[in-house]
């Protein structure tokens, strides 16, 4: 691997063809079809993002102006991707799971001038009613009738001549906008600018560089969401930078199967994915009898043991590394350098549970207002319950209250068209995270709790309890509501009755009452805010039980407190 050279790369375009240049006739992006893997060579996918760009120059795509991306990971998405910021246009990445509704607001606020959308999602799209501003809709695959074909325009040679990269983009320039849900009734647009992306790809390079490969591309599977910054920057851009190889899985269903297929050497996860891994595990290690259950039962417990102590491994761990480790390692194609969780809280039993068998499992932390990667372990120095060590370009420190702050060039423009929300994040120049931690004596960060009222579930979704809280005490059946599910798949939620609507009716009927209401709430909300299931409440929440502040909001530690054990059994079920 070459050392990339970041001092040279102004924009993530820049960056691309020069890489590209260089690997030339190398594979760079795979797809899995009825052949196997097949893959597009840089020199391929650079040809396309310059026809795509021609293209869009001809719809008069300006820059500046924001295009809204909606679709599946593959090799069209970055394309797309890449045209759309080299006209000096704006890249809004966008969940495929959203709501026509919820397609409304992004047009709207963004004043989106173009749409790029799967095919599968353009009656949905088109269902949120195209606005005067939005001059035209491409759609990946096959377009309706009367619309040029996705293939026809990312293949077709542009008549003119496009240059490679626009020259009037600068590294300050905004490249996309991408938004994340806060503690407002309606999520924020972080902007994005071509710098600060550079930077965290930059130091995170920095934090890699020492298992990086000299000789061999390194090999990355993407499946999570593009619209996360979390993959764009670990799974799309750090991967151009280092000329490495992304393999798209067509599938979740076939994770396992193309984990084994493909062999990656770098991968992101989020715990619940591992979670899930985790508990099939178990599930099989509990038909084991004899020989082999007490092997793998050896394994796990030396294996966690060690991590404790710091003890070197003996002979018989050696021997069971053979026996037992090796065929969990290979669960994940057995060539991984680094296995990093993000997008939400790893816990420790979890982490410790995959690296007892020798997988690279480390934690990092980051946020999308940072592009996002602000810290992260390595395997060879990795703190358990930490999340690593700021990267070598960032500045962490603690506030007064224990506010992780941070500062470097990674950092965002700003929300886009919400100055005072602008302000308030970036007081001082320090981004405020409003997450609490602590730095040990080595400089590993910890996150010991949140100042912000928001839940990151375990799949990295963020998301604004107020607003669904909301929603849900607006039904007739239900009094006050407080949702909960900060770190879990899930969201759960603690329901107080309405009195008078519960008056004289069974246990029975009011939870089902309550479940209906949820149900209606429910086909208002996107699939990450959804409550599936509900505790409801001994009393309602007031000021002398001690679950209502004096101004009347509800406080969330203490209802949880009364109420977590009952909450818990809710996910065991």
């Amino acid at each position: 691997m070459r050392r990339p050279p970041f001092h040279r790369w102004q924009t993530l375009p820049q960056m691309f063809f020069a890489q590209a240049r260089v690997y030339g006739t190398k594979p760079f992006l795979w797809t899995r079809g009825d052949n196997g893997y097949e893959s597009l060579s840089w020199q391929v996918v650079a040809e396309r993002v310059r026809n795509l760009s021609a293209y869009l120059g001809r719809l008069n795509l300006q820059k500046g102006e924001r295009v809204l991306l909606c679709a599946s990971n593959s090799p069209s998405w970055f394309i797309a991707d890449l045209a759309i910021m080299n006209r000096g246009a704006l890249t809004v990445p966008l969940y495929t799971t959203y709501r026509a509704e919820d397609y409304r607001y992004f047009l709207e606020h963004t004043e989106a001038a173009l749409a790029i959308v799967d095919d599968s999602l353009y009656e949905r799209f088109v269902a949120a009613g195209m606005l005067d501003h939005v001059r035209d809709v491409l759609v990946i695959g096959t377009a309706p009738t009367g619309q040029k074909q996705w293939h026809d325009i990312i293949t077709s040679a542009p008549e003119d001549s496009d240059d490679e990269s626009t020259s009037n983009v600068q590294g300050d320039d905004a490249s996309s906008i991408i938004y994340t849900s806060g503690s407002s009734a309606n999520p924020k647009g972080v902007v994005l600018s071509h710098r600060a992306l550079l930077s965290n790809c930059q130091g995170c390079w920095v934090l890699l560089s020492g298992i990086l490969s000299r000789h061999k591309s390194e090999r990355f599977l993407s499946f999570l969401p593009l619209s996360h910054a979390y993959e764009r920057t670990a799974g799309q851009f750090l991967v151009v930078a280092i000329g490495g190889e992304i393999y798209y899985l067509d599938s979740l269903d076939n994770l396992a199967v193309r984990l084994a297929e493909v062999r990656p050497t770098l991968l992101a996860v989020v715990p619940r994915l591992l979670e899930a891994m985790r508990q099939r595990m178990l599930g099989r290690a509990k038909n084991l009898r004899g020989i082999p259950r007490f092997l793998w039962q050896q394994a796990l417990t030396r294996g966690e043991q060690r991590q404790i102590s710091g003890k070197r491994k003996g002979v018989w761990d050696y021997v069971l590394d053979t026996l037992v480790c090796r065929k969990v390692r290979a669960i994940f194609g057995g060539q991984l350098k680094i296995l990093v969780s993000g997008g939400a809280a790893l816990p420790e039993a979890l982490g410790s549970f995959f690296n007892a068998f020798g997988v690279p499992l480390v934690q990092g932390y980051g946020q999308t207002e940072s592009a996002p990667v602000i810290s992260c372990n390595l395997p060879s120095s990795n703190r358990a319950g930490s999340v690593g060590r700021a990267l070598s370009n960032v500045q962490v420190r603690l506030s007064g209250d224990n506010e992780i702050l941070v500062r470097g060039a990674l950092l965002m423009s700003g929300y886009w068209r919400n100055d005072a929300a602008t302000v308030e994040a970036l007081a001082d120049g320090w981004l405020h995270t409003g997450d609490q931690g602590k730095i040990d004596a080595d400089g590993y960060l910890f996150i010991t709790g949140r100042l912000k009222e928001i839940i990151v579930t375990s799949g990295g979704d963020t998301l604004s309890p107020q607003r669904i809280e909301g929603l849900l005490s607006l039904e007739e059946e239900i009094a006050q509501a407080m949702v909960w599910g900060d770190g879990k798949p899930w969201l759960s939620a603690v329901l107080v009755a309405e009195e008078s609507w519960a008056k004289n009716k069974s246990a029975e009927d009011i939870h089902t009452g309550l479940e209906r209401a949820v149900k209606r709430v429910n086909t208002r909300l996107s699939l990450p805010e959804h409550v599936r299931r509900f505790v409801v409440a001994q009393e309602p929440f007031s000021i002398v039980n001690g679950m209502l502040t004096p101004t009347m909001k509800i406080k969330r530690r203490a209802i949880t407190q009364g109420y977590e054990d009952s909450l818990l059994r809710l996910y065991r079920g």
